[in-house]
């Protein structure tokens, strides 16, 4: 019989009551704020997960501002022994430690005693074992359609040679995160499927002003998945439900991280316009397989990344369009992301249909698309 690749998986949330007396000051400025800042800006979460790693525990949260101090003076103890964390913020995430105390062999519950009132976490485990050695197609993601997922992963199996999906599904409300688990555990080829809880602030977003530092659930998914999950996986791509990824050799985009000096290649990406096929889509909702033309005038889409996280520094930083310090521009010619604008909730801005005139057919992206099984199930 064969083996169900779906892995459950729970997390250890810690959020400040809507009535708390003190949560997070946000950084803008109040004049510099727009419309709705404050709806979705993430006030009150404090941590995303606690889990072990070894001999501490590690916590990844948005990043404390004024609650470090409620922290840093807040009691901690694992299982009853009192411990000194190390509360390490940056500008848009915090990933703090709390050693494991050495007479505490099993550690289980992490309580946090202080100004911030009396928490008691469970300490997950971090499931590193789950991805070891696995090629990974990572990402965040909220109400895309079941089939484009199913699709999005049927593609990347069959191209790629990717045999895990880590996804983190931000608060969905038109399925469950046991629909996304059935969907991408019927694709054949996947060995090992997570999906992770992940209902969240996203934040707001500097699209019309410039202005992303209160924007801090996406970098933080990046530090989660790899503390937890990825960290000993023999590949990670990066890329989003509505984003297809080709190489010019008919390579796997992971043999090109895996022989990368830096061990990450970072490439550039083309839209695909959104014009309806001749004769309507080929289902009752828009697929990959009903697109393929882009506007060789247009801008390009931004750049996205494969990695070797087990060759990569620990001082690396994963981001949504990069790799700091070692890739921050495309560093490879023979991978390009395809960006498909009629795959979308429209939930970023209106991704509007367009009339065919001046756009030319991308012939490498039909031929790939036409040799998938988009729809093959166990």
């Amino acid at each position: 019989m064969e083996k169900d690749p779906v892995a459950h998986v729970r997390t250890s949330l810690w959020a400040l009551p809507e009535d708390a007396p003190v949560v997070r000051n946000p950084p803008r400025p109040i004049e510099l704020r727009e419309p709705g800042y404050m709806d979705r800006f993430d006030s009150r979460t404090v941590l995303y997960d606690a889990f072990l790693d070894d001999d501490r525990v590690v916590l990844v949260g948005p990043p404390p501002r004024n609650l470090k101090r409620h922290l840093r003076d807040s009691r901690w103890t694992i299982d009853g022994v009192e411990v000194d964390p190390t509360i390490f913020a940056r500008r848009k995430a915090m990933e703090s430690y709390a050693p494991v105390p050495p007479q505490v062999s099993a550690p289980s519950t992490l309580r946090i005693e202080g100004g911030l009132g009396d928490v008691e976490l469970t300490i997950q485990p971090s499931h590193l074992d789950l991805f070891a050695n696995r090629r990974v197609v990572f990402t965040l993601s909220k109400n895309n359609d079941l089939a484009w997922i199913r699709q999005w992963a049927n593609f990347y199996v069959q191209q790629h040679g990717a045999d895990a999906v880590l996804l983190y599904d931000n608060g969905s409300t038109e399925y469950t995160t046991e629909d996304l688990r059935l969907t991408l555990g019927s694709v054949p080829g996947l060995d090992t499927v997570v999906v992770v809880d992940w209902d969240h602030p996203y934040g707001p977003q500097g699209f019309d002003n410039g202005l992303w530092e209160s924007f801090y659930l996406q970098r933080n998914t990046m530090v989660h998945a790899r503390g937890r999950f990825l960290a000993r996986a023999q590949g990670v791509l990066n890329s989003d439900i509505d984003e297809l990824v080709l190489t010019s050799d008919g390579d796997s985009v992971f043999s090109h991280a895996e022989r990368s000096p830096e061990a990450v290649v970072l490439f550039g990406g083309r839209w695909i316009e959104n014009d309806v096929p001749e004769g309507g889509y080929s289902a009752d909702a828009p697929a990959f397989r009903d697109f393929g033309r882009f506007d060789p005038e247009g801008a390009d889409a931004y750049p996205k990344w494969c990695l070797d996280p087990r060759r990569l520094s620990d001082e690396a930083v994963w981001g949504t369009h990069g790799v700091h310090p070692m890739a921050n521009q495309p560093n490879t010619d023979a991978v390009l992301m395809r960006h498909f604008r009629g795959i979308s909730t429209h939930w970023k801005y209106e991704r509007n249909a367009r009339e065919s005139a001046g756009l030319v057919v991308d012939g490498d992206l039909r031929r790939v698309m036409d040799a998938i099984d988009w729809d093959r199930t166990r």
